[in-house]
């Protein structure tokens, strides 16, 4: 942590009324200007294309649609206006400076950066991970503050009809697109070529998100490779020689919405976005938010990666094609997931990410937590992550009682310890909760949980989304105690972690290309640290994935016993699991944990188990323009992963000093 420094502290602010001389990354003799850009690609032989494809050879109609296009592109393009993007940062410098402690930059990882840049001279894609709506602004101020060219930032529809914010946005860099345009062919051809020229053409790269959304739970999400193939294509075709993709990781103490996450997990539908709104959410500047960390990964060359596989590029006589190939599509969807596996790899673990995990875990054992047993555990799970080589806010062991101290203050509307005491045990704050039976019924996307569940639920998912970001270095070793724990076989422990990673693939999402060698690594870990002999860290483990376990078991039991008859819909399943976990919490039954009421993770399972061919997934063409989506059951798969849930829950329950949880999830 030593390379991160605060641009906020002294004259490392950046000094947003000077000359500015930024690195481009792609240089042309002559720049184009955002106007400009719009012009080529409507004077481009594709547009002329998709013109007279849709217009049937009707000239009257090829005018009409170029008129369309015009349109098109004036609602999906950028615009770049310094004036604004000056003032804005102003604005951002001084709410920055009011609601955080900072924002930490690895200055080392964007010299490097810089320098690669500098040396390839080729199109750049910035892909951050995807936590916070402050990531589209971070960016852009930190490219600025090191001399960066700032990119043209992708920005879903919502932004766009944000009276003034979204026009603000637009001459800042970011560029529009909608979240669907299945049913609008002509859309999105007209959107894939502004792409394919922005990428070829444009000199100040592109910043995604390749996730596609925010991650309400926190946790990396199953990416989105629509965007992402679409500024592929050109280098498959061999319109550019290469492509420099920046992974980035982005951390935050605390993120502004996290009440939101908390409640969309739970199902109420979030607010519209609206310039109202914005100044609404302003109210929030009175509270800290602690720290924000920004960590540029190194460039990964397309070419590199992609140099010896010869099928990525289409041959001079292959017919044009608009749409890319399975095989190509799947070798961008493997890309797209080591993307996302270092984006984690980079995010910054702060104290209270450590201080949520140990917490569920006393909660899981039904034991208190005081400060000093709490320092003990959260140094417990630091040492850990070191070894994992997990990146850490909190890296110097004799401040941790002041940085826990902090965090706890940060955090203070979650936890709390119960007086200023040096024994007083730390407990979850309960606070008031908007009913899921105060919104319209229509727009809910599960079931109409009672007050009762919303109240009680709620701390449990607000620290539950500050443990998920350290699941990702923590999910495998605790696969591998699980395994222990059921006294596999040596010789099958790389089998049944394969096993476990799959069941679990959408809601652990890691780098698929080099599993096995992943598993492997794990072993070789968990062995040295003898994990078996050290209870408290191996409890500990096993408690940070219990709530997911229990989940899936929890889906696969609705699915098997109410869905199974005929098919059923994704809606089905979430209302049908809230509805069956509701009552199992109650009831004080085995098997369940509020986070079972998560959506996110219900949904992860439930396309988990399309993967693993538990279930079909099936599109049936209506009266409505768009298809739906129904799933039916394959039962002896579905049985099969069952057998194997029940047998983990069961060890995750009663073995080594984790209780049964339902001594602990009365609501």
């Amino acid at each position: 942590m030593e390379n991160f420094v605060n641009l906020l502290e002294g004259n490392r602010l950046p000094d947003l009324g000077k000359k500015w001389r930024p690195l481009i990354p792609y240089k042309f003799e002559k720049l184009l200007t955002p106007e400009t850009l719009k012009i080529i690609v409507l004077n481009s032989g594709e547009v002329d294309r998709i013109c007279k494809f849709y217009s049937g050879g009707d000239d009257k109609k090829e005018a009409q649609l170029r008129n369309v296009v015009k349109t098109l592109l004036e609602e999906i393009g950028f615009k770049r206006n310094m004036t604004v993007i000056r003032f804005l940062g102003i604005t951002l410098n001084k709410i920055l400076q009011q609601m955080t402690h900072g924002v930490y930059v690895n200055r080392q990882s964007v010299e490097l950066v810089k320098r690669e840049l500098a040396q390839s001279r080729c199109p750049v894609l910035y892909l951050p991970s995807h936590r916070s709506y402050a990531d589209f602004v971070l960016m852009s101020y930190i490219c600025f503050a090191h001399d960066l060219e700032i990119p043209a930032i992708a920005a879903g529809m919502d932004f766009h009809g944000m009276k003034g914010m979204g026009e603000a946005l637009r001459n800042t860099g970011a560029f529009f697109m909608r979240r669907s345009f299945s049913t609008d062919k002509m859309y999105w051809e007209v959107f894939r070529e502004y792409a394919r020229t922005l990428i070829t053409q444009y000199h100040s790269g592109v910043e995604f998100f390749i996730e596609g959304t925010r991650s309400r739970s926190c946790k990396a999400l199953t990416p989105k490779i629509g965007l992402f193939s679409m500024l592929m294509e050109p280098f498959m075709k061999r319109n550019i020689f290469d492509i420099l993709v920046v992974p980035v990781g982005v951390a935050y103490d605390r993120p502004v919405e996290e009440q939101l996450f908390a409640y969309e997990l739970l199902g109420v539908p979030k607010p519209k976005e609206s310039t109202r709104g914005l100044f609404k959410a302003f109210e929030i500047l009175d509270e800290c938010h602690g720290k924000m960390f920004v960590n540029f990964g190194k460039a990964m060359s397309i070419y590199d990666y992609f140099g010896r596989d010869r099928t990525i590029y289409w041959t001079p006589n292959e017919p044009f094609s608009p749409a890319l190939t399975k095989d190509r599509l799947q070798l961008i969807s493997q890309l797209s997931y080591e993307i996302v596996d270092k984006q984690q790899q980079l995010i910054v673990l702060t104290t209270f990410n450590l201080i949520a995990i140990y917490f569920n875990y006393r909660s899981m054992i039904n034991e208190l937590c005081n400060r000093d047993q709490l320092k003990y555990g959260v140094g417990i799970l630091a040492n850990f992550l070191k070894k994992l080589q997990a990146l850490l806010s909190l890296e110097i062991q004799s401040k941790r009682d002041s940085d826990i101290t902090d965090s706890l203050e940060i955090h203070s509307n979650v936890l709390k310890f119960q007086s200023k005491d040096t024994g007083a045990p730390l407990e979850l704050i309960f606070g008031n909760a908007v009913a899921a039976n105060n919104v319209n019924p229509s727009k809910l996307k599960g079931h109409s949980l009672s007050p009762h569940t919303m109240r009680h639920s709620l701390p449990s998912f607000l620290l539950q989304i500050y443990a998920n970001p350290v699941l990702y270095w923590l999910h495998q070793p605790a696969f591998f105690v699980l395994l222990q724990r059921l006294a596999t076989p040596k010789e099958e422990i790389i089998t049944e972690l394969e096993r476990m990673k799959r069941i679990f693939s959408s809601e652990f999402i890691t780098q698929k290309k080099t599993s096995d060698q992943n598993s492997e690594r794990i072993v070789d870990i968990m062995n040295s640290i003898n994990a078996q002999e050290n209870d408290e860290l191996a409890n500990l483990l096993l408690a940070s994935i219990l709530p997911f376990f229990f989940c899936y078991f929890n889906v696969i039991e609705v699915i098997r016993d109410q869905l199974s008859t005929k098919p059923f819909t994704e809606k089905d399943v979430f209302v049908k699991v809230q509805m069956h976990v509701e009552a199992r919490l109650s009831a004080r039954t085995a098997f369940v944990h509020p986070y079972c009421l998560s959506l996110d993770s219900i949904g992860n399972a439930l396309y988990s188990l399309v993967a693993n061919e538990c279930i079909v997934k099936q599109s049936i063409t209506g009266s409505s323009s768009s298809p739906s989506v129904q799933y039916t059951v394959n039962s002896q798969e579905l049985d099969e992963v069952s057998q194997h849930l029940r047998r983990y829950c069961s060890a995750l329950t009663h073995l080594n000093g984790l209780c049964n949880y339902t001594i602990n999830a009365k609501l």
